[in-house]
């Protein structure tokens, strides 16, 4: 048996200090699925072994090793090993004011987008394993972030189209569901019902969920879960502790929290506290 088959569901949360504290994961999975979630910064990743198998913008697709992965912020999107398989991966998410600086520096303009969210480039995967080798041995923050950056600057410069993200076709009903977003975006942490959503929105609680969907690629309450995890993650590295960070973000104890969090994040709510405390010390 190999070593990868005696390892079921590991992961390991990093902080890039000399990148404006960018974080990214590096993780094993044989049974972990994320459910349907978005980041507010870039998704740049690679499959390193086994393959991911992913739904976003409409479709099923398969990262297979040696392939990078690339989304935009808000992106919908799930991931998970294949059926009787494993996925081995790291990733790193980038903020939109990281890559919009180096497509300045490259004279690309302000504007980042990926078309393609699965990329089979060895180069640039060697180039961006290589980059996260330097957070696993002995390296100078000089050696770290040229590394990186180099490696985010190639990707920028050859796969980026440099367009803003295009608009769905979906009915918006803009001023109903910005209401919608507007209170769970205030009151994340309580615990309103769908009928006070509606109410707030001017509509059915069936037609909010359907073009609640539509539009963000979340039903309300998913999005209301992913508002709590991102304060969670705020909250934790201010260095609050998981109990009083459940508390505060609306989750029923420590234990929901860890439950919740580890689906979205990849790592439970202690695992991301100690690697975002560690960058700072």
């Amino acid at each position: 048996m190999s070593n990868d088959e005696k390892r079921v569901n590991e992961a390991r949360y990093h902080v890039v200090a000399e990148l404006a504290g960018m974080e990214g994961i590096s993780a094993h999975f044989t049974t972990h699925r994320f459910r349907p979630h978005f980041h507010d910064t870039f998704l740049v990743g690679v499959t390193e072994r086994g393959a991911e198998v992913f739904e976003a913008r409409g479709g099923t697709h398969i990262s297979s090793a040696g392939s990078l992965r690339l989304l935009n912020p808000g992106e919908v999107h799930t991931g998970r090993p294949p059926e009787s398989g494993t996925w081995t991966y790291r990733c790193l998410y980038p903020p939109e004011h990281l890559l919009k600086e180096i497509a300045l520096d490259l004279g690309c303009g302000a504007s980042v987008y990926f078309r393609h969210m699965v990329v089979a480039d060895a180069f640039l995967a060697r180039e961006l394993l290589a980059a996260f080798e330097t957070l696993d041995r002995p390296a100078t923050r000089l050696e770290r972030a040229s590394r990186f950056r180099g490696v985010l600057s190639r990707i920028v410069a050859t796969l980026s189209e440099g367009r803003v993200r295009p608009m769905s076709a979906v009915k918006r009903e803009p001023r109903a569901l910005a209401a919608a977003e507007a209170l769970i975006g205030d009151r994340f942490a309580e615990d309103f019902s769908l009928e006070d959503l509606s109410r707030e929105a001017g509509m059915s609680p069936f037609h909010l969920v359907r073009v609640f969907k539509a539009r963000r690629g979340l039903t309300p309450f998913a999005f209301q879960s992913q508002l709590r995890v991102q304060r969670a993650q705020a909250e934790l590295r201010r260095g609050r502790s998981v109990h009083e960070t459940a508390r505060i973000c609306g989750f029923f104890d420590r234990s929901h929290l860890t439950k919740v969090f580890r689906m979205f994040v990849g790592v439970t709510p202690t695992i991301y506290r100690r690697a975002v405390a560690d960058s700072v010390r």
